[in-house]
């Protein structure tokens, strides 16, 4: 059953007359008269609708029922240092997918920073989000560097380094996580000073990961079994 999230953009009420323009060109082109689906905000309303009339610029849907709110049991945040596009956005995906509760791209001390389109990757994360069963919607954050992130985060939440420890311990935990991805070559001496100061623990996880993204999944899923 397809999935949509409206935000803020529409109020879900029970008798809905559709004339936000993305929600209503996804609509006519996906969907039929008869066909159910479910709206939700990514907040407190996840709703199955049934559309009941089509029209070139309106949409009316029919109210059946709500739905329990589906959300990862603990926060989880996802701090790596920017890579190239596609990877970036292979991150996003598998991370919103498998439970991020909210991404923060990192600037590194010794490494080349890459660009980053902030439209472009909320747009992945909502299209994850959509394809899976999740009712809440991760944040993303502007780049920042690692050394003011890890400074804002280390009083709120847990914080981990990838390195060597077991995995399996993780999902023990009972505060919300933050998880740093180093770049390419690791962390610089000034970073890793900075961590040890702030209590940031070292983790490694399975080394068969095919792909940086494919460790973000491993262990997210681990911290939130």
């Amino acid at each position: 059953m397809r999935r949509y999230y409206v935000g803020d953009k529409i109020h879900l009420q029970h008798d809905l007359w559709v004339h936000e323009p993305v929600l209503l060109q996804k609509l006519k082109h996906e969907a039929q008269v008869g066909d159910r689906m479910v709206l939700f905000d990514g907040a407190e309303v996840h709703k199955l609708y049934k559309i009941d009339e089509l029209k070139d610029d309106e949409i009316h849907l029919l109210y059946v029922t709500d739905f329990d709110q589906v959300a990862p049991k603990r926060n989880v945040y996802l701090l790596w240092v920017l890579q190239a596009s596609d990877q970036n956005t292979e991150i996003l995906h598998r991370g919103a997918r498998a439970g991020v509760s909210h991404f923060i791209p990192l600037v590194s001390n010794e490494h080349k920073p890459h660009s980053f389109d902030h439209v472009q990757a909320l747009e992945t994360i909502v299209e994850a989000i959509e394809r899976g069963d999740r009712s809440d919607m991760p944040t993303l954050r502007e780049p920042m560097h690692s050394i003011k992130a890890v400074e804002q985060l280390a009083e709120k939440v847990q914080l981990f380094r990838w390195q060597k420890a077991k995995a399996e311990e993780l999902s023990k935990l009972a505060k919300d996580v933050g998880i740093l991805v180093a770049p390419d070559g690791g962390w610089s001496e000034a970073e890793e000073m900075f961590f040890n100061q702030h209590h940031v623990i070292s983790v490694s996880l399975d080394d068969s990961a095919e792909s940086l993204a494919g460790q973000c999944e491993l262990l997210v899923a681990k911290l939130l079994q």
